[in-house]
């Protein structure tokens, strides 16, 4: 468990609690992205989350953000056929078009008005476009302009739309009926009723069409009338898109993976384009055999063979962050999947990535900074660790095929939580290790070490078990719920909490050791992978699920819990470094996130001494001199922060300040000295 304290501006003996959160990784793109469409000229763009629009003019070799305010959730894309710059964007209910790449836009409101984020949008022509989803079909024959109604039926869901030319179209629904129609869907004609699912089809002329129903991939020589199943398990489950070039070679898209064939769907590849991506909503091939597929945390990959390996062109570091620990304000570490190790010696604007020198453990679950060079980190297979900065490492404890998903530390003493349903313990601080049996019949999933002899572990099925020997010998405990705990956490040897793995409306407390428990509501439903107390009264629990991230804080000892930040990544876990009376916090998780704040620990305020910071002139519109205090020691640093309290900028004590590119404003400067603090406001003319 880990607690993180830092600096915060005192404004004239104001104390500001907290600042804004900021990201300090990775330096990317990490919203959802919905669709991506490239034409054979190089040009396209990409849409997603939070006003996302992507464009290249180079195949995605390079993607630049475009200025273009079409509302929060722009979905679906669709180039406009006879050009080399044109396309068309579906986001809020509107249809967003350019006809010179992006430059400049025009946008329609289509009245019948189809309100829903996600549709399906087809331009088989310049000025032709047809948009389908829930109950309703519309059609536009003038580039967007004016727009009716087309829908087969008033009371299906529709699914998918496709259209090969101006006249012959096809729409699937929700619960598996298929129309055709040969008119640009002024009449419809039911031609399949065969199917009870979701129909995501494509055409590619009037005869042959593909579909996915679930797992089934299916093909038509006559228009639909019939369709032959090609492979009964080609998908894991109902696709988001299906994109056929040929009739032998043919993509899709559906969750955490794509799938491509060669063969017509007769075998169909599974590939994951990537190792942090839970879903890809949007898939793209062109004939000459690259294909790009968009998903969740930044994603914008290019295969260059046919969909069968890929590169995130928006690529950075996105794995999971398992673990962050620092050792002070400046000093830490973070670490996750696909090998991933990061460290930073600024208190996290920057990040170094030093995945690519740890190569012996593929999945790290926990790390303990010990130093500013030196961390250990276990997972799969053992303990690793490295003293040079990440530059090298050494595995310390080779334990097979188990694997390890928590660690705690004291002093030389180390314990690990087996999924072999022992503890694995070394008293000499990694030197050696050994195996220890306990009562537990299940995987054991965490670890704290309480003081010098009591140690507490939970895993699976709710099992929790304590020792009274520093590990020597176990008992097992009652558990709260029979369910999968994800954070065991202790105050003492007596007073301890245990939170639940999955999505959970309760977190459970004991006063005796686990004798007996409390369940105490948190007022929202989450699982929990990290708690902390910071002390008896105030304590933070987080956790989430693929979409979203939560952090609960409680002043009353977790007698009740308020929500005191919600995000759209999963927090995996927590650190907190004291400075004097200041907090600084980060926490880390999906899509490679860390994200850190500056907290003022109020209960310390009384034993600070305030004293004015003598600066001139005032106001001022370009330098400042101070007057240095003689009794402050050389190692005080000097800080401005905006009227609101955000950090601009830290350096070292000097006379004289030259503010000359500081907007007008107000702005305050702060000296802290061990508990003295000088503060002074100025204003920038």
């Amino acid at each position: 468990m880990k607690t993180l304290f830092s600096c915060l501006a005192l404004c004239l003996a104001v104390a500001l609690t907290a600042q804004e959160w900021v990201r300090q990784h990775p330096n990317a793109i990490i919203e959802q992205m919905n669709d991506v469409e490239v034409n054979t000229s190089g040009f396209g763009l990409a849409t997603g989350a939070s006003s996302t629009l992507l464009r290249t003019t180079d195949f995605g070799e390079n993607w630049e953000a475009l200025d273009v305010d079409m509302g929060a959730n722009p979905t679906a894309i669709a180039m406009i056929p006879g050009t080399a710059q044109g396309a068309v964007v579906w986001s809020q209910s509107r249809l967003w078009k350019t006809e010179d790449g992006g430059d400049t836009w025009v946008n329609f409101q289509p009245d019948p008005i189809l309100s829903t984020p996600s549709v399906s949008l087809v331009m088989p022509t310049a000025d032709l476009v047809f948009v389908s989803r829930n109950t309703l079909a519309i059609k536009s024959t003038d580039g967007g302009e004016t727009w009716t109604d087309i829908t087969p039926t008033a009371d299906l869901q529709w699914e998918s739309m496709s259209f090969i030319d101006g006249q012959h179209g096809w729409m699937g629904s929700t619960s598996g009926e298929t129309f055709a129609t040969t008119d640009g869907g002024a009449n419809w004609t039911q031609v399949n009723a065969d199917f009870t699912d979701r129909v995501y089809l494509y055409f590619i002329d009037e005869n042959t069409g593909f579909a996915g129903i679930k797992k089934l991939f299916c093909k038509t020589t006559d228009g639909g009338q019939t369709w032959a199943v090609i492979n009964e398990n080609a998908f894991g489950s109902s696709i988001e898109e299906l994109r056929p070039i040929t009739e032998d070679w043919i993509v899709a898209a559906q969750g955490n993976r794509v799938y491509s064939t060669l063969n017509g769907g007769q075998t169909m590849t599974t590939v994951f384009p990537t190792t942090y991506t839970y879903v890809h909503t949007g898939i793209c091939p062109l004939p000459d055999g690259q294909v790009w597929a968009a998903g969740s945390h930044g994603v914008v990959a290019r295969s260059m063979d046919q969909g069968f390996n890929y590169v995130d062109q928006l690529g950075a570091n996105k794995n999971r962050m398992e673990f962050i620990d620092f050792v002070d304000t400046e000093n830490g570490w973070a670490g996750g999947s696909n090998s991933s190790v990061l460290r930073t010696t600024d208190g996290g604007q920057n990040w170094v990535d030093l995945s690519a020198n740890q190569t012996l453990m593929e999945t790290p679950y926990d790390g303990i900074a010990l130093s500013a060079d030196e961390l250990l980190v276990c997972g799969q297979g053992g303990v690793i660790r490295t003293t040079d900065a990440g530059q090298s490492w050494t595995q310390i404890y080779e334990s097979g095929s188990t694997r390890f998903y928590d660690m705690d530390r004291q002093g030389d003493r180390i314990f690990l939580a087996g999924y072999d349903r022992k503890m694995h313990r070394s008293l000499d601080g990694g030197e050696s290790w050994e195996a220890i049996d306990t009562p537990s019949e299940q995987n054991i999933f965490e670890v704290d070490i309480v003081d010098e002899t009591t140690i507490y572990a939970a895993g699976r099925n709710g099992e929790i078990i304590r020792s009274s020997d520093n590990g020597d010998t176990w008992v097992l405990l009652s558990p709260p719920v029979e369910i999968t705990i994800g954070e065991i956490l202790f105050l003492d040897a007596d007073r301890g909490w245990v939170g639940i793995d999955v999505f959970h409306p309760n977190i459970y407390y004991t006063g005796d050791a686990g004798a007996t428990w409390d369940t105490i509501p948190l007022g929202a439903t989450i699982p929990a992978n990290k708690i902390y107390f910071e002390s008896d009264e105030v304590g933070f629990i987080m956790g989430g699920s693929s979409t979203s991230g939560r952090l609960l804080q409680t002043t009353d000892g977790g007698a009740t819990w308020e929500e005191i930040l919600f995000t759209d990544k999963t927090i995996y876990s927590f650190d907190q470094v004291i400075d004097g009376p200041l907090t600084r916090r980060w926490f880390s998780g999906v899509a490679g996130t860390i994200y850190s704040a500056d907290f003022l620990s109020t209960h310390t305020l009384e034993a600070l001494d305030f004293r004015p910071l003598l600066i001139y002139p005032n106001p001022t519109s370009g330098n400042i001199q101070l007057e240095i205090p003689e009794t402050l020691a050389p190692t005080a640093r000097l800080q401005l922060f905006t009227a609101d309290g955000r950090l601009l900028r830290t350096q070292a004590l000097q006379p004289q300040l030259n503010l000359s590119q500081l907007p007008a404003g107000t702005y305050y400067l702060e000296v802290m000295d061990d508990r003295t603090i000088y503060q002074a406001k100025f204003i920038k003319m």
